[in-house]
């Protein structure tokens, strides 16, 4: 998220970043977590958290722990903002580091999270107004007047939007922006996949019309990695490789378990397995007798 290209969005991880480094040291920290001990509210932090360029889960807790533990948030608007987007992608980031994972089910993940992320999208006015009052009551609370930045005729450094209300600068400059930049990644690094599962799914499903499409775009994304790119050969193997999962008594449970009973009988099918398998997908449910053709 470092990458993000909204001024912004940079300044506010930026802050974050700062205020942990500050605290690291031993003298500091101490006093930091003095001022915890004496606090009058319910507080769970105890420290601040670095926040890690590649890891979604860790920023998010690293700014929800930024909120909670910093008494004099500059850009509270802004860190408000992140935070609530982030909470959306945490349980896709937990999803992701399990050992185990399933991309079936990640790609199933995303588009419920991309579900929620298009709903705030559609409603950000509504959405925003629910953001901006929880900042204003920090900003009030820590005594902050949140007030539209100085416009200028040339502006390079930030987003110079034509405004009435402060409301409605940040909503327009900060948070739908960030949305569309948050969207876009999402669809990018997941539903983009969904390609590769449906494939995936037509090594063990029903020879049907809709089967064998999923099929040819598979092999079509991985063809230079096959031996045969005829596809009368490529389906004649498909067939005989159903009609072999189809005779297993038990049906393996995902691609690493299916690529040990893979053999030289289906050279295409195998090299699409090895591709497959580091990604742990698990097979999609089936009945028991699949097609013969």
């Amino acid at each position: 998220m470092y990458s993000c290209s909204i001024q912004s969005i940079r300044n506010c991880l930026g802050t974050v970043e700062k205020a942990h480094h500050f605290f690291v040291y031993p003298k500091r920290k101490n006093i930091l977590s003095q001022c915890i001990d004496s606090s009058e509210q319910e507080i769970h932090a105890k420290s601040l958290k670095r926040s890690c360029a590649t890891r979604w889960i860790e920023r998010f807790h690293s700014i929800h722990d930024f909120i909670e533990l910093i008494d004099c948030v500059i850009e509270s608007l802004e860190v408000i903002i992140v935070s609530k987007i982030f909470a959306l992608a945490l349980p896709l980031s937990k999803n992701f580091q399990n050992k185990n994972i399933d991309l079936r089910k990640a790609i199933t993940l995303a588009e419920d999270t991309l579900k929620k992320l298009e709903f705030l999208r559609n409603n950000a006015e509504n959405e925003f107004n629910n953001i901006f009052q929880d900042a204003s009551i920090l900003a009030k609370k820590l005594d902050i007047q949140i007030i539209l930045p100085r416009l200028t005729k040339f502006q390079k450094n930030r987003t110079n939007i034509r405004s009435n209300t402060p409301e409605d600068y940040f909503r327009i400059s900060i948070f739908i922006p960030f949305l569309d930049m948050f969207i876009s990644e999402i669809k990018c690094r997941f539903i983009d996949h969904k390609t590769t599962l449906s494939g995936f799914c037509s090594l063990f499903s029903e020879i049907t019309t809709s089967s064998i499409k999923d099929f040819y775009e598979f092999i079509h994304l991985y063809d230079k990695h096959l031996i045969d790119h005829n596809k009368d050969v490529l389906i004649s193997e498909l067939k005989l490789w159903i009609r072999k999962i189809n005779s297993l008594p038990t049906i393996p449970k995902n691609a690493m378990e299916v690529l040990s009973i893979c053999n030289d009988m289906y050279p295409n099918i195998f090299k699409l397995l090895q591709i497959l398998a580091p990604h742990c997908l698990f097979l999609p449910p089936q009945p028991k007798d699949l097609s013969r053709h």
